[in-house]
């Protein structure tokens, strides 16, 4: 859900890897998934992550890991995920896991830094296509032939799979979540590069997105295909095991990266720094890290808050994040670009209700039943829904909001969403 430290030493904890050179990608376990839905004509499936979680950040790119492990409820899957290593002194390693059930082949290869900046991205650019060409070994091995490629983000993974239908007909879809086509980071590319992420898209099946906002924004960016809505996936939550707010003061929770121009965690410090002048009796936690970590510790500070009524925490891992949502009164994303908002989600899933922005994601899931809604860079709506919710978030019955998000976000129902997306390659 939320990144990591990147740690050059971190371990993969309980996963267990084994390490193959090129001709040997034997893997162990059962040769095959047994499906519980064999008449479907889509039994294998293949993904082809730009982010996933890797031995520098567990976190990254976990909710397109959830969406590998949604589908593999219902046919084979194999995930290959390729990617540099600064640290590699060979020329790639290849590793393989079975830990969540399906084969995971994650291939590093070794980062080019060469000064001459054209002639290093020919070069990482060749290294990552020799890197998909090994690990297409492995996957020949243990999965064969599949019946569809799901690329998730583009551009790079895109292109392995549009090759992948010229030589065989397979078809792919692409998953989106990237946040860079409100932002106008995609319009900032380079006319080459935009040319052929439109065209990667126009060849595709299909492509899939988070949000209605997502999708708009794609196709004000030029991108023309069939648009499928699905969601992230939330774990499964057992309210009735969950620790509860101590009572004492009304918590309130922020979970961003601290990217302050897309996240706005600012302009929750401030907003909040004004109601705490008349409300002794609040809190404000904030987890997560980033390049305006610092600025946001020193603004925290300035208000005379800091440690007090303000505790930031900086980067944690899931299962801080786990143990610390069920112990806070209500969340707060005050983001302005969001293409979903996990964090939003799973707070629900927790019984907790929010505040949201209207930044693109989360606002579409959110209704008045489980929150509330303002305008992005609106501090006056902020302080009056911040003020309403210390009041009244025990209104919001935590039972009601944790069926909400799970009748949207569970596995079983965003894998089945998947299969019957990926039957209409075939119609």
């Amino acid at each position: 859900m939320f990144p990591a430290p990147a740690n050059p030493n971190a371990t993969c904890g309980s996963i267990r890897i084994k390490k193959h050179n090129f001709r040997k990608c034997n893997f162990i376990g059962p040769e095959s998934v047994s499906l519980s839905n064999m008449e479907n004509q889509v039994k294998k499936v293949l993904f082809l992550p730009k982010w996933y979680p890797d031995k520098y950040d567990l976190q990254f790119g976990v909710f397109l890991q959830k969406h590998a492990k949604a589908v593999s409820l219902y046919a084979d899957v194999a995930v290959l995920y390729v990617t540099p290593d600064p640290e590699l002194t060979t020329h790639f390693r290849i590793e393989e896991t079975l830990e969540n059930g399906f084969p995971e082949i994650r291939v590093y290869y070794r980062k080019s830094n060469i000064a001459f900046t054209p002639l290093r991205k020919i070069i990482n650019l060749r290294r990552y296509l020799k890197g998909n060409s090994r690990g297409m070994e492995c996957i020949r091995q243990r999965l064969g032939k599949p019946d569809v490629v799901h690329v998730n983000i583009l551009s790079r993974p895109g292109a392995i799979a549009l090759r992948i239908k010229k030589k065989t007909g397979t078809p792919y879809f692409i998953t989106e979540q990237w946040t860079g086509y409100a932002s106008g980071k995609f319009e900032a590319k380079n006319s080459l590069e935009k040319y052929y992420s439109r065209k990667i898209g126009k060849n595709a099946a299909g492509i899939l997105t988070v949000s209605n906002s997502l999708k708009n924004q794609m196709e004000r960016n030029g991108f023309e295909n069939t648009f499928h809505i699905i969601p992230n996936i939330i774990e499964t939550i057992n309210l009735q095991q969950l620790p509860k707010p101590d009572g004492r003061k009304v918590r309130m929770l922020n979970i961003s990266d601290l990217d302050d121009p897309k996240k706005n965690v600012s302009g929750i410090i401030r907003v909040f720094a004004r109601v705490a002048v008349q409300r002794n009796d609040i809190e404000l936690h904030i987890i997560g890290g980033g390049p305006d970590e610092k600025k946001l510790r020193e603004l925290a500070k300035s208000t005379g808050l800091m440690d007090r009524q303000i505790f930031m925490y900086g980067r944690r891992f899931n299962d801080f994040v786990y143990k610390t949502v069920p112990t806070m009164n209500f969340l707060i994303t005050n983001s302005n670009f969001e293409t979903f908002s996990v964090a939003t989600a799973e707070a629900l899933i927790c019984g907790k209700p929010v505040i949201v922005s209207r930044s693109g994601g989360p606002e579409e899931f959110v209704t008045e039943e489980v929150g509330i809604v303002i305008d992005k860079e609106a501090d006056d709506q902020l302080e009056k829904a911040m003020r309403y919710m210390v009041d009244h978030h025990t209104d919001y019955a935590p039972e009601k909001l944790s069926q909400y998000a799970w009748d949207r976000f569970s596995y079983e129902k965003v894998g089945q969403h998947f299969m019957d997306i990926y039957k209409t390659a075939f119609n």
